[in-house]
């Protein structure tokens, strides 16, 4: 069949506002991301992770965005997100399936201080921030989770398939400093890339601070014992604010204090640094991007 669309992927990595960003691009007008009916509600579906399935296929990726096209018809770019696709070896890479099945798409990668990402990645659930807080960091290493978590922060690791596999303009990096201080600025670049123009477009701030909301309440323990799958159902039909006072609603019952966080030490971040030091060189000779971590 011919492909007519263009295709936006953002690969990763995960906490580093990958939500965020496609919320702001999904409101360019050229721009469409996966939508499912549910009950008559059409919502914008971020984590499809359709490209992660064996067998995968062309007609069948471009199905479920039939009606956001339907809705938006002068649209021509598909927007897909998902950090499942720079998490491995829990997920397989897609740069092979994607390869074959699309059309020189573009693919967006964002990165942040990989210890803080790190840091970010073991707290993100708040079952597990209890058995952590007094552990060491060879035992948060030893957990599935922590082990996980290290990989993912390792950006050599997660992004070399693409790095090999597609020319170095079809993987744009971006830094999450510069998403977090100015989104529009990271989008308009995105554009650029998509040679198309910021007419049309209007940012949506508010998402931002809904997802961080999000983020905050989850720490609750009532909240983190919710099935991931439960989550998704109830808040992917609904509006960011909406869902903000859903999650904070929930994170009240039955708990008066949230679950404290699992901050590492210095001696702990630095040894987490001596584990990442390739990322800075692969940064700057491959991508001209300097950047240096704290207390690395």
């Amino acid at each position: 069949m011919t492909h007519q669309y263009r295709n936006l992927i953002i690969v990763g990595s995960q906490k580093c506002a990958t939500t965020t960003l496609y919320y702001q691009l999904v409101q360019h007008p050229s721009i469409v991301g996966a939508r499912r009916r549910d009950d008559s509600i059409e919502a914008n579906l971020k984590e499809t992770n359709y490209l992660c399935h064996p067998g995968a296929r062309l007609d069948g990726y471009l199905r479920i965005f039939d009606s956001a096209f339907a809705a938006r018809p002068k649209a021509f770019i598909t927007l897909d997100a998902s950090s499942s696709y720079s998490m491995w070896p829990k997920k397989q890479p897609i740069c092979s399936l994607v390869q074959d099945r699309l059309a020189d798409p573009q693919f967006v990668f964002i990165f942040r201080d990989p210890v803080d990402r790190f840091e970010s990645a073991i707290n993100y659930v708040g079952g597990l921030r209890q058995s952590f807080m007094n552990a060491s960091l060879d035992q948060i290493l030893d957990h599935p989770v922590g082990f996980q978590a290290m990989l993912t922060s390792n950006y050599v690791l997660q992004l070399m398939p693409y790095h090999r596999q597609f020319r170095k303009g079809r993987l744009a990096l971006v830094n999450y400093k510069d998403l977090v201080e100015s989104s529009v600025s990271v989008v308009s670049r995105i554009c650029s890339l998509m040679n198309i123009s910021m007419d049309g477009y209007s940012t949506v701030d508010q998402r931002m601070h809904a997802n961080k909301t999000a983020q905050d309440v989850s720490s609750f323990p009532l909240l983190a014992i919710v099935p991931p799958s439960l989550k998704r159902s109830l808040t992917s039909v609904i509006s960011p604010s909406l869902k903000a006072l859903l999650l904070s609603s929930l994170s009240r019952i039955g708990m008066s204090e949230p679950i404290p966080k699992r901050l590492l030490t210095a001696d702990e971040r630095l040894r987490l640094y001596s584990k990442f030091s390739y990322i800075t060189y692969l940064l700057h000779e491959e991508y001209d991007i300097s950047v240096s971590w704290p207390d690395s």
